[in-house]
């Protein structure tokens, strides 16, 4: 199994990161990207930052707090 990227197909296997399940959350302030890997945070921009090691359910329970709440999976 691989992740697609600009530069082509990354086996999952050579990289642990790459195992994480991406999340696109927004709201109406802010509109981020994350990556979980067994249900914490794994990967945040610098504005979530504080939420890196966290369970994704404190993040989300964050941006849900600011209303308009939308999150997708990919």
């Amino acid at each position: 199994m691989g992740r697609t990227t600009v530069s082509g197909t990354v086996n999952v296997g050579s990289n642990p990161a790459l195992a994480a399940k991406s999340y696109w959350l927004s709201n109406k302030n802010i509109t981020i990207v994350v990556d979980v890997k067994d249900d914490r945070v794994y990967w945040t921009p610098p504005v979530a930052a504080i939420f890196i090691g966290q369970p994704f359910g404190n993040l989300v329970r964050w941006m849900k707090g600011m209303g308009g709440f939308v999150l997708f999976e990919y």
